[in-house]
């Protein structure tokens, strides 16, 4: 198992060991005080953006770590290409924001993740977020990648949607986790999954994170594109104001791909709907979850279904909906 410490910019230099070694372990270092002229390998030489950070990491090898040594806002769109790891030295407030219209390169969305291989990775750690409001432009689109992680992360003011798990056909299945995180204030949906053809099955868990303030839909799990199983977790979390759906799964009335989210320990609360299940093959499974405050808190439309456990509570919404389908705890 591979261990990721977080480092101070003072302590940089004695944990690598010098320039030589830290070529070799693939650390690059930014700093708004930075400049693109130097070699971005010490902390006393820091790029400035991280573009350029990028661009040097890729000629280093292995996984890259490009780490934030100072606070402030890099104002940049970000294509990561390669096995990446974003850290932010200390307890720096480091905030990734989109371009002005007007400057070149704006459009598109802040993160786009396209790193080919079933054993990649990209990783954000304490890293703000942050749209402007262009028009459908995504927070983080993963386009494909092995693994996605996203630790106490920001996600938010994008016009589009927030984490956008949309793997093309015939790419790796990906894990995602989103952990300790704020996906909000999305004028689309803020957790969109939806693989994009073939039998792409992407594999998601959020975790200990809030989900709020989402323009349509909070969590989406869409298997209506692929022939795979696309599986979602949530798990200790709070989602709500969703006015399209805190909880929607889609799917072929029959055949085709299976879209199931789990639902654990959670609120899910004060939406027009609670749970969506939209297709046979759409499958919402409650387990300790709570479900109140909407106007409508179970739908099941297509042949959907929405299984529960027992153990949960479904009241104080102005229409409960649906019955649910009983499974036994084991």
């Amino acid at each position: 198992m591979m261990i990721h410490r977080l480092i101070t910019a003072a302590g940089a230099a004695a944990f690598l060991c010098g320039t030589a070694t830290m070529a070799s372990a693939g650390f690059v270092f930014l700093s708004k005080g930075g400049n693109d002229a130097n070699d971005c390998l010490t902390p006393s030489s820091p790029c400035l953006t991280i573009g350029h950070a990028q661009s040097v990491a890729s000629g280093l090898g292995g996984v890259q770590n490009v780490i934030f040594i100072s606070s402030g806002g890099w104002k940049e769109n970000v294509s990561v290409t390669a096995s990446t790891i974003f850290r932010v030295s200390g307890s720096q407030a480091v905030i990734i924001v989109s371009p002005d219209n007007a400057t070149p390169g704006g459009s598109g969305d802040l993160i786009t993740i396209n790193v080919p291989g079933a054993n990649a990775s990209v990783k954000f750690f304490d890293v703000w977020l942050g749209g402007n409001g262009q028009a459908g432009q995504n927070g983080i689109n993963v386009q494909q990648v092995g693994r996605l992680e996203l630790h106490n992360t920001q996600v938010r003011g994008f016009n589009g949607n927030g984490v956008q798990v949309w793997p093309l056909a015939g790419t790796a299945d990906p894990d995602v986790y989103i952990i300790d995180s704020d996906i909000a204030e999305l004028n689309t949906t803020c957790l969109s999954v939806k693989p994009q053809g073939g039998s792409v099955a992407p594999t998601v868990a959020v975790k200990n994170s809030q989900i709020h303030h989402c323009g349509s839909q909070g969590v989406r799990s869409d298997a209506t594109l692929t022939t795979g199983f696309v599986r979602t977790l949530v798990s200790n979390s709070i989602i709500t104001k969703t006015p399209g759906g805190t909880i929607t799964a889609v799917a072929p009335v029959s055949g085709g791909g299976t879209a199931r989210v789990v639902v654990e320990n959670t609120d899910v609360l004060n939406s027009t709907t609670g749970l969506l299940a939209n297709g046979g093959n759409a499958q919402i499974v409650l387990n300790g979850a709570t479900v109140m405050g909407h106007s409508l808190a179970v739908n099941m439309v297509n042949n959907g279904n929405v299984f529960s456990y027992g153990n949960n509570v479904v009241q104080f919404n102005a229409d409960d909906g649906a019955a649910l389908f009983s499974v036994n705890l084991k």
